[in-house]
């Protein structure tokens, strides 16, 4: 018997929560690769950093977190994107 998977949609966008949970948990292996990102979130790494850039900027996602780490994930934002 065959399950299904539940595809996300890159149509639909991503929750900005998730972006910033996913680069947290992925922050002590220096970031999550292109690979992890196109699962995920079925979007490239280029975009992925814009996004997390876009969500890290705004206080939407919601999450608390410390200024190093917020500092941290900016500049993997970045670096990323380039």
């Amino acid at each position: 018997m065959r399950t299904r998977q539940r595809r996300r949609n890159p149509e639909r966008g991503v929750d900005p929560a998730d972006l910033v949970e996913f680069a947290v948990r992925w922050h002590p292996y220096g970031g999550a690769d292109a690979s992890e990102v196109l699962v995920c979130f079925g979007i490239s790494l280029h975009t992925y950093g814009e996004r997390l850039s876009a969500a890290l900027a705004g206080s939407a996602h919601g999450i608390v977190m410390a200024h190093q780490l917020h500092d941290d994930l900016v500049a993997y934002a970045h670096r990323i994107r380039q």
